[in-house]
């Protein structure tokens, strides 16, 4: 049962994807003269076709079935058969399971329900360490920083007002976390650069501003 389950709800649509999906990422990686931002771009709506093709198909399934029970069920006249037979129920042979298909498929879709929730408790795992590293840091609204405010272009302060911003001595790089409240977190050393601290800032900035945070965050969850 759960061998026939795991291949029309995955193995199937894993399929399907995957005879997609390799000649597009083949010609993303050809094809040199795609920007850099469509090349991610491309990768990203690759990912996304999985969830959404498998979402779409249970809707329209949803769909067919809602049209089909509003139709009036046509009445049928059913003639029993007179003549009665019956057989002995025989239990299958270890043999017999061993080389029915659908039971691997079903192992091996076990293995890769662990699999997927490993991953999905790394990723809780590391949300809980960010929840933990923000306990220990104090973050202020980055527009109170007018020493780094005043190096970054001039550009609407809408959308970095609710940032916050702080300073760790743990942190070896600069990264933004939180949605949609966002928080940026900048290695300690920069404060002695202002130059490379305003374009630290500023990149983090860029990544708030495609809301990467959130879309690695669902990409995450689609690669496990």
């Amino acid at each position: 049962t759960t061998g026939d389950f795991m291949f029309q709800e995955v193995w199937f649509p894993l399929l399907i994807w995957t005879l997609v999906a390799i000649p597009a990422t083949y010609l993303l990686h050809r094809l040199k003269s795609i920007p850099p931002a469509y090349q991610y771009h491309g990768r990203m709506a690759l990912l996304l076709a999985l969830p959404l093709g498998i979402i779409g198909s249970h809707l329209l399934d949803a769909i067919g079935k809602a049209t089909a029970s509003a139709v009036p069920a046509t009445k049928f006249f059913v003639i029993q058969n007179p003549i009665s037979a019956s057989t002995a129920a025989t239990e299958p042979s270890i043999l017999s399971l061993l080389s029915d298909p659908m039971l691997w498929i079903g192992l091996i879709g076990l293995l890769m329900v662990a699999g997927a929730g490993y991953g999905l408790f790394a990723m809780a795992k590391g949300l809980i360490q960010l929840w933990m590293l923000e306990n220990d840091l104090e973050f202020n609204s980055l527009h109170y920083h007018t020493a780094i405010t005043k190096q970054l272009p001039k550009v609407d302060q809408q959308k970095w007002r609710k940032t916050q911003i702080a300073f760790s001595s743990e942190a070896q790089t600069p990264f933004t976390y939180g949605w949609p409240r966002t928080k940026i977190v900048i290695p300690n050393r920069l404060q002695e650069s202002p130059e490379a601290l305003a374009m630290a800032v500023q990149h983090e900035l860029t990544h708030i501003k495609h809301r990467d945070f959130l879309l690695n965050g669902i990409l995450m969850v689609i690669k496990s």
